[in-house]
């Protein structure tokens, strides 16, 4: 009897801890969620503006866009408003079927949308990392350790502070990724196989393609080694099957996306650099950069109206900072394995996302360009550090649990050992890129820290006291009060190097421009500085004003792969400027107050009617036309020939009347998912100048209709809608099956 009491006793101690430390789970996910709740109680408000800010200079107002086409009935496939009409469909940055965020633009403001969408996407972080930890046998507490971490490391909050949605969004996903991968290879079933389906198919709906190439990267030596090196026993084929399996479903999930980026990336003819190493390399991480994952703001952080040590640093690029005490648990993880071989794999996987981030400081770079598939595809290789920090969240959650069992390989007398380590693979990084801080003006810098870091280098000194006295503290206090110490030391650190970046003001954005009382839809706008300053095309500020008063701006702030007619207008641009902006119908130049000021020579309009004498014009590049020719084509164009009736984002219908043969100009983007109608025939569109478009007429009256209808897309949402289907049988299937199998059980 006294035995069965003392089983009870047990067991209900037992329960009584289990009930304790899932409330500390709930809190830890209410910490590390509340930082963002000023996501929806910011209202009108937008994140601080910078000079890399791509929030209320792109993100909203091409969201505010989708939302208004939305409402007109349409999909937006095409933008007509920036770069002379861009395929929004296929450029991706906006991710317009990304079924986290879109459909939030049928019932709410464009960016009560984006903020909502972000905050959830903080507690699906919290959650993925929260369940990845539990699968690699992480405690409860060190799995929820591991997911505050994560949910509030530097990447999250530096990406999101200058309005980098679909990075953000993109990060969020990873620790799911690799949940699903390592439940899958271990044991193979239906329901995973849909779970890397789901993943695999959001990461490449969320919009910017780069996270989702390195979540790919690292979780695929993730499969390997789990199939390879952990016991998967007779289920390991299986297990290869239904990763694959899991990987082309969710690729078929995404092929409504994919298809179309894929005939946009075909159609590129060498005007862009990307794929080149130089380009792979390009704001990549200094060797001074490793000790900023320690002191984010040792150059600067502009976002908090810090100066930079070197203006155009790009801090956001090179930051993921996760704590002292992160680093310290994650170190003690790596020394106290007791049986297990991962936390080394994933230890090796950080290093190597580390040494991505660096680019060209340390040679690997350079042979994983020429022999890694993709490597050389995008730019900011510290984008990288999104898979680190995850994987670096996941060693800190195991340091925890290494700390906090009888049977941990370490003592905390090793943390003087685990501490000049972190200092010698820090010296010895160092080392491998000492070109690099050859180069820097020490002097100067310290007359910069003296100036402006004093109270961060204070902050650092004294989060890392506390994070040494945590973990000496540990031994001798139970596990739920040393994980509130943990909790309450990152919450401080995080909140002050992380999370205070996101700030939020009043959107002031102009929503019109002055100095002009006539109507602009038939005429473009220009930056002032187009000519003078690199990029101010490319990545022109003046999107915002232009989307929301539908004036047609020759930039844009499409930092992606743009249509090839795109990049002959801006090489144009650049060695042609009068002749391309005249035959652009760009009238007036923008001032820095938004002011237009007219141009000196008139352009042409942008729908014209060229007669037959001048068409042999139309076949000259842009580039090499002279004023001469332009000059010719504006004495000889035919006003009256011409008719516009309707001219929407998609559909343009014109009426025309020569007695003379001849071509009807639109200075619009040629692209492929035009068609042209005329009196009802399809008839080819021609290419004119070389970006534009022109549809030849014969003498008389004629009815001219243009629309869009990119073929691609409709084959790739049938494809998306079939998968989907499958998905959902799937899905079903495998819920069923586990159902079966709890039942079955005694």
């Amino acid at each position: 009897m006294n035995e069965t009491l003392q089983a009870n006793g047990g067991e209900s101690g037992l329960n009584i801890e289990r009930v304790w430390h899932r409330r500390l789970i709930w809190f830890f996910g209410f910490l590390a969620v509340l930082p963002y709740v000023p996501l929806l109680t910011s209202g009108t408000q937008v994140f601080s503006e910078s000079p890399y800010s791509d929030y209320n200079s792109y993100q909203l107002p091409l969201r505010e866009f989708v939302q208004d086409e939305f409402q007109e009935g349409r999909f937006p496939h095409w933008i007509p408003w920036i770069g002379c009409g861009l395929p929004m469909h296929a450029t991706q940055q906006t991710g317009l079927c990304y079924p986290l965020l879109t459909p939030l633009l049928l019932v709410l403001d464009a960016n009560t949308s984006i903020k909502l969408a972000v905050f959830l996407h903080a507690i699906i972080c919290f959650v993925g990392q929260y369940k990845l930890g539990r699968t690699l046998n992480l405690s409860r507490i060190a799995a929820g350790i591991s997911a505050l971490i994560a949910t509030q490391s530097g990447f999250f909050t530096a990406h999101l502070s200058v309005g980098h949605i679909s990075l953000v969004c993109a990060y969020a996903l990873v620790p799911w990724l690799l949940y699903f991968v390592v439940k899958c290879s271990r044991t193979a079933a239906l329901r995973h196989l849909c779970g890397i389906s789901a993943v695999v198919g959001l990461l490449l709906l969320v919009g910017h393609p780069q996270v989702p190439y390195y979540a790919f990267l690292v979780t695929g030596i993730v499969a390997a080694a789990e199939l390879l090196v952990e016991p998967a026993g007779p289920n390991r084929v299986r297990s290869a099957i239904y990763l694959a399996g899991g990987f082309m479903l969710g690729v078929m999930l995404a092929a409504v996306q994919l298809i179309p980026a894929l005939a946009l990336v075909m159609q590129q003819t060498g005007f862009d650099e990307r794929g080149t190493l130089s380009y792979a390399e390009a704001y990549h991480l200094a060797a001074f950069d490793v000790y900023r994952q320690l002191v984010p703001s040792m150059c600067g952080n502009p976002v908090l109206g810090q100066p930079e040590f070197a203006p155009l640093d790009f801090f956001h690029e090179k930051i993921s900072y996760l704590g002292w005490l992160t680093a310290l648990l994650a170190g003690f993880g790596l020394t106290s394995t007791h049986r297990q071989r991962w936390p080394w794999l994933w230890g090796t996987l950080s290093l190597f996302c580390l040494l991505i981030a660096l680019g060209s400081e340390t040679p690997m770079f350079a042979m994983l360009y020429h022999n890694v598939p993709g490597m050389g595809l995008f730019r900011c290789p510290g984008r990288c550090l999104s898979i680190f920090s995850v994987l670096v969240s996941i060693l800190a959650g195991r340091g925890f649990d290494a700390l906090n069992t009888r049977d941990k390989l370490v003592e905390p007398r090793y943390l003087w050992f685990m501490g000049v380590m972190l200092a010698g693979g820090m010296i010895a990084v160092t080392l491998s890129v000492a070109p690099a801080l050859d180069s820097l003006d020490w002097n100067a810098w310290l007359t910069f820290a003296d100036n402006h870091l004093k109270m961060d280098f204070a902050a650092s000194g004294i989060f890392c006291i506390a994070s040494i006295a945590a973990i000496y503290a540990m031994k001798h206090i139970s596990p739920p009060l040393a994980a509130l110490s943990v909790a309450v030391i990152l919450v401080f650190d995080l909140g002050y190097f992380n999370l205070r970046s996101l700030r939020f003001e009043p959107n002031e954005s102009q929503l019109e421009f002055t100095g002009s009382s006539e109507d602009l839809s038939a005429v473009r706008v220009i930056d002032h500085d187009f000519a003078r300053q690199a990029g101010a095309v490319r990545y022109s500020r003046l999107v915002p004003t232009a989307i929301r008063s539908q004036v047609r701006l020759v930039g844009t702030n499409e930092g992606g792969v743009l249509p090839n007619a795109t990049e002959t207008l801006f090489n144009a641009l650049d060695e042609n400027s009068d002749a391309a902006l005249r035959v652009a119908a760009c009238r007036y130049v923008v001032t820095p107050s938004r002011h237009l000021q007219q141009m000196d020579s008139l352009p042409l309009p942008r729908i014209w009617f060229c007669s037959e004498e001048q068409v042999g014009l139309c076949n000259i590049e842009l580039a090499q036309l002279s004023r001469a020719d332009v000059d010719l084509l504006c004495s000889s164009e035919d006003t009256s020939a011409i008719e516009v009736e309707v001219d929407s984002p998609q559909q343009i219908r014109i009426r025309s009347s020569s007695e003379r043969a001849g071509k009807v100009i639109i200075a619009d983007t040629w692209y492929s998912g035009w068609r042209a109608t005329v009196d009802g025939q399809p008839v080819p569109i021609e290419l004119a100048f070389g970006c534009f478009r022109a549809i030849p007429l014969a003498p008389g009256s004629h009815s001219l209709e243009v629309t869009y209808q990119p073929l691609e897309f409709q084959i790739a949402a049938g494809v998306s809608l079939a998968a989907f289907a499958f998905w959902l049988l799937a899905t079903a299937a495998g819920l069923r099956r586990k159902y079966k199998a709890v039942q079955a059980q005694p």
